[in-house]
């Protein structure tokens, strides 16, 4: 049996107008995919959100977990830390949880017009 493998040009397409973080503060911005799509603007979008700089959306944490996959997010933000960058939680399971938590919001309940 074939699974079904996305593509990240495929992952991008799905995504494209879909808003997957906002910012908390000021007017309100919408984040959309291209913000996430390197590692450099991810990591620094994940360190926003660790510092409630912004809202993660449902969207977003489908679209890191499928363009970049868990796990490797995970990692990604444990290099960080070793690095000296100061996130509240310093554990996988605790990213993981951080992640899952704060990425369970729908757009349309953060947007202020």
């Amino acid at each position: 049996m074939a699974i079904n493998m996305k593509t990240k040009p495929d992952i991008v397409s799905e995504y494209q107008n879909k808003i997957l973080a906002i910012e908390s503060f000021g007017k309100n911005n919408k984040i959309y995919y291209d913000k996430f799509i390197h590692e450099d603007d991810l990591l620094y979008h994940l360190y926003e959100l660790n510092c409630h700089e912004i809202s993660l959306t449902d969207d977003g944490l489908n679209f890191i977990k499928e363009y970049y996959g868990l796990e490797e997010v995970v990692l990604m933000i444990l290099n960080s830390i070793k690095s000296g960058v100061d996130y509240k939680y310093k554990t996988k399971d605790e990213i993981i949880k951080w992640l899952e938590l704060k990425g369970g919001i729908k757009a349309e309940s953060v947007i202020v017009n």
